[in-house]
């Protein structure tokens, strides 16, 4: 500790100048690298872009998805697994997820470019999502699954018809209903990231 009281005041300033304009000299060089490009970590519907252009990123996306829309999602209901292929939702990606992907820690003031690209630096995820799909499909999906899982109440019973082996008792079953928000839910989070 004697040693750094001992360092002059001169040579403190000095040491923190330099840091801080190597640190600006990183951060313009990581710029200049990913100029019309996109930032290291930025993925567009679940399929990593970083380093990309526009055009890669169209490109990596629509033959992402196309070879997705051959998948099926598999949505876990209670003890249920079920089954929804993608093809029959019809799900688009338009390119406006690309273009805010090229545009990330380009606009906006230069204290927030800095932090993106810091973030970026320091290898911190940042998704875009945009998906469109055919929303009467989805409800014929929903609904499909709401039939085959939605089962009454059944009360508990007691049968006796004098005869004692004709005589018992029916237990009480709980019912089960499919909650139609969280399912549509956890298809458009899979539909986004492009995930089966």
């Amino acid at each position: 500790m004697d040693r750094l009281k001992s360092i002059p005041k001169e040579q403190w300033v000095a040491g923190v100048a330099t840091l801080v304009v190597l640190a600006l000299v990183a951060l313009a060089a990581f710029a200049v690298l990913y100029a019309g490009r996109a930032l290291p970590g930025v993925t567009v519907n679940g399929k990593y872009i970083g380093g990309l252009n526009k055009q890669q990123i169209k490109e990596a996306v629509v033959t992402a998805a196309e070879q997705y829309r051959g998948q099926q999602i598999t949505i876990q209901y209670g003890n249920q697994t079920l089954g929804v292929p993608v093809s029959s939702l019809a799900p688009q990606y338009p390119e406006t997820a690309a273009g805010a992907a090229i545009q990330y820690g380009r606009a906006g003031g230069a204290a927030q470019s800095i932090w993106v690209h810091v973030r970026s630096l320091l290898g911190r995820q940042t998704a875009f999502e945009a998906t469109t799909y055919n929303q009467a499909a989805l409800g014929d999906v929903v609904a499909q699954v709401e039939n085959d899982v939605t089962a009454p109440v059944a009360n508990a019973s007691l049968t006796f018809s004098g005869n004692n082996s004709e005589d018992g008792v029916a237990p009480s079953t709980p019912g089960a209903r499919l909650d139609r928000g969280l399912m549509i839910l956890a298809i458009e989070s899979q539909l986004k990231k492009m995930k089966g």
